[in-house]
């Protein structure tokens, strides 16, 4: 069993987060795991935003840029818990 957490949905100005888990019969387990506010709405949650300087929960164009130069945009990085 492994988990996956992604963004499953952004809109009205939040994020919503899911856990999806996999049992040994192969069932897909799911359940919501977060609700945040987004206020620029670019997919990453505000409280998010708000941990890294180079970041700002008012403008989303913060979103597509690549901090780190590693390959992955921000909100990839969100996406797939990395930094």
């Amino acid at each position: 069993m492994g988990r996956l957490t992604r963004v499953v949905s952004v809109s009205a100005g939040a994020v919503v987060e899911a856990e999806f888990r996999y049992d040994r019969a192969g069932n897909r387990i799911s359940r919501i795991i977060g609700l945040g506010q987004d206020s620029d709405g670019d997919g990453m949650p505000d409280h998010w935003e708000n941990q890294y300087p180079f970041l700002n929960p008012y403008n989303s164009s913060d979103a597509l840029q690549d901090y780190d130069a590693d390959g992955l945009n921000n909100s990839d990085e969100y996406i797939n818990g990395t930094d």
